[in-house]
């Protein structure tokens, strides 16, 4: 610091900001994007006043993602497909520990859960995968919902717009299961 009479104390130095126009615009294009995502399925729904809001939400929103699945983004499916391949090798031969080895055995006994409907049928197998992924997904939107108190909350607005933001590769992963266990550890 030098001794002039112009030199300013360290805390009165402005230090540069960015433009305030695309600061601006950035705030203003978050804020009407939060608004029509609110307006679709949050607090503000069209449909809010009716019985189950979340519900309503919740069925638009994995609807969307089920549509999307079976047809523009069906190449999505493949992870079940390899999936329903491992889980059809295990028999006497093939011994749990030998397929699947890059997730841990526990992981293989969850996705041994869908064969149980799959009656040998690979068809079978990938619906009954995706309908499992349906049913935790509505279980952890269940639980948001309970948290929130009497109206939806942001983490339910949140969670029921990922879904779709995502796509449906959501319903077509293992990641699901991963998402949901973190989401509940925060929420303890």
């Amino acid at each position: 610091m030098t001794g002039g009479t112009n030199s300013q104390p360290a805390s009165a130095i402005e230090l540069p900001t960015r433009p305030t126009s695309v600061h601006t615009w950035t705030v203003r294009l978050a804020d009407r994007s939060w608004a029509g995502i609110d307006r679709l399925v949050g607090e503000r729904a069209l449909w809010r006043d009716l019985p189950y809001p979340t519900a309503i939400g919740w069925l638009m929103t994995r609807g969307l993602m089920v549509a999307m699945l079976l047809t523009f983004e069906s190449t999505n499916i493949n992870d079940v497909l390899y999936y329903a391949g491992n889980m059809f090798e295990i028999g006497p031969a093939t011994p749990i520990a030998a397929v699947l080895r890059e997730y841990p055995t526990p992981v293989v006994g969850l996705l041994a859960l869908p064969m149980l409907f799959a009656v040998g049928k690979i068809g079978l197998y990938v619906t009954a995968f995706v309908v499992m992924m349906l049913v935790l997904d509505a279980a952890y939107t269940w639980v948001l919902r309970r948290r929130s108190g009497p109206t939806p909350g942001a983490a339910v607005t949140l969670w029921l717009i990922a879904g779709p933001a995502l796509g449906p590769i959501a319903l077509s992963r293992f990641d699901l299961v991963s998402g949901v266990l973190v989401g509940g550890a925060v929420l303890v």
